[in-house]
């Protein structure tokens, strides 16, 4: 139990790290002294991190256990889709890597919270359910869940954890505190060096994101690389042709 809590952790932690709305919204906070309600944005991101990733690792299960005949006679889809995720991952974190500097004006400006009226619905109830509704709003980004659900499954693979419903929800719980961890790191890092701060510390917030996300797809790569037995796909690709 304790140790699906802490890969959950890890893994809500480095997924949390791509600065989209809620990260902006949290250096914003920092900047503007906004700490208390930037821990309830970041609760709030939590919570429904949690939620998500419950559904998601839940859902992953389920379809990889009805196709595990199907995969087991058909190995080439299981590792394209693995393929097309890691190199997404890989891709982000290159991309990252050469982003380039934010203004504080372009800071305010993808405050993206104020043009969705989904999310303003929210923001009018307060930051606990801001930081709510912008992390549902990520369920439109179609690589979301399954980027959620895919990770989910590989880290049963490890074998770290026996895999159950319950150890689910409890690696899932440690998915929303790793979500909350960073986000509100984020904004006393912010906060605290606001003196120092420049359009230079985006940067290195990205790039951090970015190193975080390559190592994180080569470990999947590597496992995908050495853990698949390749004679025996090959085999069943030549026998399926």
């Amino acid at each position: 139990m304790i140790t699906a809590l802490l890969i959950g952790l890890i893994v809500g932690f480095i997924l949390a790290m791509p600065p989209g709305p809620i990260g902006v919204l949290s250096i914003k906070m920092g900047l503007n002294k906004k700490i208390r309600p930037a821990m309830y944005v970041a609760i709030g991101s939590g919570v429904a991190d949690f939620i998500i990733c419950f559904i998601a690792i839940t859902a992953a299960t389920a379809v990889v256990q009805a196709l595990h005949s199907f995969l087991d006679c058909h190995p080439i889809y299981s590792i394209l889709f693995q393929t097309i995720l890691i190199i997404g991952f890989l891709a982000y974190g290159l991309y990252s890597l050469k982003s380039k500097s934010q203004s504080d004006k372009q800071i305010e400006d993808a405050d993206i919270e104020n043009k969705n009226n989904f999310v303003r619905h929210f923001k009018e109830k307060g930051p606990f359910l801001l930081g709510f509704g912008l992390a549902i709003a990520n369920i439109a980004n179609p690589t979301f869940l399954p980027s959620i659900g895919y990770v989910g499954i590989q880290v049963q693979k490890f074998g770290l954890f026996e895999v159950t419903t319950f150890n689910n929800f409890i690696y899932s719980i440690g998915f929303g505190i790793g979500n909350f961890v960073w986000l509100y790191t984020l904004s006393n890092i912010v906060f605290r060096l606001k003196s120092k701060f420049s359009d230079n510390l985006i940067i290195r917030v990205k790039q951090f994101a970015g190193i975080t996300f390559i190592s994180f797809g080569g470990i999947l790569g590597w496992r995908l690389l050495f853990f698949t037995k390749w004679s025996e796909v090959l085999r069943l690709v030549i026998t399926s042709i």
